[in-house]
């Protein structure tokens, strides 16, 4: 599927098992952003108006309608994309989204306004964050935006619309592609099961992961990992603590709907243990973990068999 650098549609109104040791061969959504300031009185109708008609606009776009997209513009209304591309009035912002559409089929978009303001009467000026899923939830792309509203004839339209680069405002944004393994998980094979925790923590800068590897009910191995983001190497990074006494590190890439974790890390006994995780999403409820390139000591060890967690649906 073809995806676009920059996030179509801002313009709007309005794991883990790698953490299990290489020889075991071991099987709600915060808002982000700042506040918008507290509007003045005489503008709060006009205010909730435009929220209002942002809702609309995201709905249009999530059904891939590109004629009702551009009918939130003024018919001269401008687009200028992050990459500098300009559209000028509708007919060229419907063409635009019409292809963009054809090549994303399912792409679903989401707004946070941050703060509308009224320089002038009947002139509103709007920032926020816009983000781009796929049709399978998987993060596209982010930005920030900033429109220009005009009211006509007692309707409010965009005059002008802004992609701008957008730089994370919070550790939360930067892991929240990963929001997906919060919960329990489990998995199993013959008599040994894998039961496994994934929560928020430290005001959701760091995701902490308790896992528990079981023969019935005898605990075989346990430990946590915590992941957060590393700021002076620019990603995601988690570090995991066994329950016998080993540590290490993990840096994470992605690819698509898989990570890479590179795992660096030693044993209880001082063994050296590298190794490359993969995890993989399959829907909200699955995915797969496997561990290749395994050695210790540099001795190489076989891959893993790949091995598929589900999660666990409380009860009602």
């Amino acid at each position: 599927m073809k995806v676009r650098a920059t996030v179509r549609g801002v313009i709007v109104s309005a794991a883990m098992l790698s953490t299990f040791w290489i020889s075991g061969g071991g099987i709600a959504d915060e808002k982000i952003g700042h506040r918008p300031e507290r509007a003045d009185p005489q503008y709060v109708q006009e205010e909730k108006a435009l929220r209002a008609l942002g809702a609309a606009y995201v709905k249009a776009f999530n059904a891939g309608d590109a004629r009702a997209v551009s009918s939130f513009w003024m018919p001269q209304g401008d687009f200028i994309g992050a990459a500098g591309a300009l559209l000028r009035g509708r007919e060229a912002i419907a063409k635009d989204y019409a292809t963009f559409f054809a090549d994303n089929p399912g792409v679903q978009l989401e707004i946070e306004p941050e703060q509308i303001r009224f320089p002038v009467i009947g002139v509103a000026i709007e920032d926020g964050v816009a983000r781009l899923r796929s049709a399978s939830a998987e993060p596209l792309s982010t930005c920030r935006y900033a429109v220009t509203h005009v009211k006509k004839n007692g309707k409010w339209l965009m005059a002008s619309v802004r992609e701008l680069p957008h730089e994370a405002a919070s550790n939360y944004e930067r892991l929240r592609e990963l929001e997906w393994l919060i919960g329990t998980w489990t998995a199993r094979n013959g008599n040994i099961s894998v039961e496994q925790t994934c929560e928020w923590a430290a005001s959701k800068n760091f995701m902490v992961r308790k896992y528990a590897v079981k023969e019935a009910k005898a605990i075989l191995r346990k430990g946590m990992q915590i992941i957060g983001w590393d700021p002076t190497g620019g990603g995601i990074r988690s570090w995991f603590f066994a329950g016998d006494g080993g540590f290490g590190q993990e840096k994470w890439t992605r690819d698509g709907k898989s990570w890479t974790l590179e795992v660096d890390g030693v044993e209880r006994a001082g063994a050296e243990i590298q190794a490359v995780n993969i995890i993989t999403r399959v829907n909200n409820n699955t995915w797969t973990w496997q561990s290749v390139h395994r050695t210790i000591d540099g001795v190489s060890l076989p891959d893993t068999a790949a091995v598929t967690l589900t999660r666990v649906i409380a009860k009602k």
